[in-house]
């Protein structure tokens, strides 16, 4: 066998041996989307849209509460001087506006409202619109803090004794602004080098049955330990369906079903 022949053999030797180990590596960094895109299918899980994604540099976060002094609440007014500011239980801000901000009759205009708290509210780019809802006479609007654009989830609203990173933004009969309260985290990272989980991934926990239409997944930060005064969160699927809202742990795939969410939405419409 010649020379040539030889070297012929090794590079085509070389060329498959490449081709293994870099089959392996793909492997082992990109999953297999069209193997879950296929177990969704057999399942009948239906979803609109583009699935979306997690980055993958997101790690548990704890969280204590931000403490206002008076003198702190004086930058809200220095924001906008249309509000007169107080400092409740030294962790809530309560803001009362002196001449209502009127909204207009769209009670989803997220743009109005995020440019009512681009004005009056410091750091307000660490908050991201949640929902609004009806209380009486008067209107809600909720936003959450964030953190790398991934807001954290809340069941609740503010209280004195609970650990929230909330605004709450109140209407009067007319549409018109007329006070807010806040709350903020202090926010660290632990340490952790867990693979998250995508999307398809978290929709095929078993707690998801077959022929389940998803109405929205979105990642979120999720409480894992709640004590007095300090959280931790960790990245996670926050999916609603239309009988359910889980939410699945990106880090293990546990899952937690959120009580009373379906039940809370027929009780006011029942009470409308």
């Amino acid at each position: 066998m010649d020379w040539k022949t030889i070297k012929t053999i090794f590079i085509f030797t070389f060329l498959i041996l490449n081709f293994y180990l870099g089959s392996e590596l793909y492997e082992k960094i990109y999953p297999d989307i069209a193997l879950k895109e296929e177990a969704l299918e057999e399942l009948k899980i239906e979803y609109e849209g583009t699935f979306p994604t997690m980055n993958q540099n997101l790690s548990m976060v704890s969280g204590t509460a931000t403490e206002y002094s008076e003198k702190i609440a004086e930058e809200f007014t220095k924001k906008n001087s249309n509000q007169k500011v107080n400092v409740n239980a030294n962790k809530i801000i309560n803001a009362y506006l002196k001449e209502p901000y009127s909204l207009s009759t769209d009670s989803e205009n997220k743009v109005e409202l995020e440019t009512f708290i681009e004005q009056y509210v410091p750091e307000h780019e660490q908050y991201k619109y949640w929902k609004h809802e009806e209380k009486g006479n008067r209107g809600l609007y909720l936003f959450r803090q964030q953190k790398d654009d991934v807001p954290f989830y809340f069941s609740d609203y503010i209280t004195e004794t609970d650990l929230t990173g909330l605004i709450e933004i109140y209407t009067n009969e007319d549409d018109e602004i007329t006070s807010y309260r806040l709350t903020k985290m202090n926010i660290a990272e632990e340490e952790t080098d867990d693979k998250l989980i995508t999307a398809e991934e978290a929709l095929l926990v078993q707690n998801i049955p077959s022929g389940t239409t998803i109405e929205s997944i979105e990642p979120v930060y999720f409480t894992l330990i709640d004590n007095e005064g300090w959280k931790v969160f960790v990245p996670s699927w926050h999916i609603v369906t239309e009988d359910r809202e889980l939410m699945v742990d990106a880090t293990d795939s546990s899952v937690i079903t959120l009580d009373n969410y379906k039940d809370e939405d027929e009780v006011e419409e029942s009470e409308e």
